[in-house]
């Protein structure tokens, strides 16, 4: 949807099973991590939270941002070429 130069993808769903000893339930530990290649760059994303669903929004959010800056800048970068 925002970039059509994808040459991979790699998405990392896990759960850490560390349990805080006050409350007997874990916190935060839902992780997902994202890696997304383009020619010459890449983006790394990583979040938790305490349930799965919420990290991957938690992520696809921290991606996102990633990917506007860098089009922001490659629009900022064209402009100043022309």
């Amino acid at each position: 949807k925002h970039l059509d130069q994808v040459n991979s993808m790699q998405v990392k769903l896990s759960k850490d099973h560390q349990i805080d000893k006050r409350s007997k339930r874990g916190s935060s530990n839902h992780i997902a991590e994202a890696i997304v290649r383009l020619p010459g760059i890449e983006f790394f994303a990583h979040a938790n939270a305490d349930d799965m669903y919420t990290s991957i929004k938690i992520l696809t959010e921290k991606l996102k941002k990633q990917i506007d800056r860098y089009r922001e800048m490659q629009m900022n970068h064209q402009s100043l070429a022309i």
